[in-house]
């Protein structure tokens, strides 16, 4: 959603992330979008690779921020040596294979085993 800088004032676009990758699944990740003139290009990328293309961003983005949610994206997350995160911009996935199935994904709750007849104590 739409936040406020507490040191400029400046609005920015929070994305929240869920993980979907092996070893990783079911974590947050969290990327910033700033709307300052230097910056709104990156926004714009961002909106883009998540399929939203707007051609008056100010107008359209409120309205259409429903359209972000469930998409999947390829993000690059570095950690630098100081130990802060740098979020690359994000990504289209390139197909519709997900990331991880109920097998690979070792946070998925497995489905109740099916009981059998001989299973039944009566």
């Amino acid at each position: 959603g739409f936040k406020e800088s507490r040191n400029t004032g400046d609005t920015y676009l929070l994305w929240t992330l869920k993980v979907l990758n092996e070893g990783f699944a079911g974590r947050k990740t969290f990327k910033r979008n700033m709307f300052t003139p230097k910056a709104i290009v990156f926004l714009k990328a961002d909106l883009e690779a998540a399929g939203l293309k707007l051609t008056k961003l100010s107008e359209e983005l409120p309205s259409r921020m429903i359209d972000l949610f469930d998409k999947r994206l390829i993000m690059r997350v570095k950690t630098s040596s100081g130990g802060y995160k740098n979020t690359d911009s994000l990504g289209p996935v390139k197909d519709d294979t997900p990331a991880t199935t109920p097998e690979t994904d070792k946070t998925a709750v497995p489905p109740p085993a099916e009981k059998k007849d001989s299973d039944i104590p009566f």
